[in-house]
């Protein structure tokens, strides 16, 4: 079956556009302008603006007023997709700001794959704000907004890219000092052992470098002879040597 949604008698579905609007942005949720935030020390306010957020954008008409509790807890100011509530011309309720709390840390918004045709999932939350709430009113604030301006997206895609390179270089890093590869060439010369017995050597698909034990006084490593495998439990070994079960 083939499903059109931009032709002539076809309707438009919201997860097929907002879909679209995921990919264009890469998947990024943020402000357009306004939904400025202000607090006092009971209530956070979020002023007009519009945003993105899992592609469906959403707009705040004049302000919407958040309360605070006086409670000791870890606070999250959120704005909710829940596609579970009611959306009809007169009532659109699948959106609202709210509060995610915990006594011990600050909690982790939900974002699931909400814009799949058809589909299951129905809830999705973009982080405001973290602070703490208590009888003193709000402390430790952080504005966490996102933006998709420009400037915002260049930032987002930015980070995203500084971490795979740090993680690059810690890879570099490993292969530098040993600790993770060895190149094929020196495998070939250095760990190649000549067992005593025969002239075979113990390839490198036969051992890898996790049990090729290097020994102080000789700089050799362990003769094949020693490593046995097999699909069995072995009921004796003699000292030093090594089994590999396999299945």
């Amino acid at each position: 079956m083939i499903k059109g949604f931009r032709f002539t008698n076809q309707l438009a579905n919201a997860e097929v556009d907002a879909r679209i609007h995921q990919e264009i942005l890469n998947k990024a949720d943020g402000i357009f302008y306004g939904m400025d935030l202000s607090k006092t020390s009971s209530t956070i306010t979020i002023s007009e603006g519009l945003c993105e957020i899992a592609g469906r954008p959403v707009a705040v008409i004049n302000n919407e007023t958040v309360a605070i509790s006086s409670e000791n807890l870890y606070c999250l100011l959120i704005l909710e997709i829940d596609l579970t509530k009611e959306s009809t011309k007169d009532n659109f309720e699948q959106v609202s700001f709210k509060l995610l709390t915990s006594s011990t840390s600050y909690p982790v918004v939900t974002q699931q794959d909400i814009n799949r045709y058809d589909g299951e999932n129905s809830l999705y939350q973009l982080e405001f704000a973290r602070f703490r709430s208590g009888t003193s009113g709000i402390t430790d604030f952080i504005d966490s907004r996102k933006f998709l301006t420009f400037k915002g997206l260049y930032e987002q895609t930015s980070s995203e890219c500084k971490k795979v390179l740090e993680q690059i270089k810690e890879e570099l890093k490993n292969v530098e000092d040993g600790s993770i590869y060895i190149l094929k060439s020196d495998a070939e010369k250095k760990f190649l052992q000549k067992t005593d017995a025969e002239n075979q050597y113990l390839k490198k698909s036969d051992a890898t470098s996790t049990y090729m034990t290097k020994t102080t006084a000789n700089q050799s490593f362990v003769n094949k002879s020693t490593i046995k495998k097999g699909t069995a439990v072995p009921t004796s070994l003699n000292e030093g040597d090594i089994y590999f079960q396999y299945f």
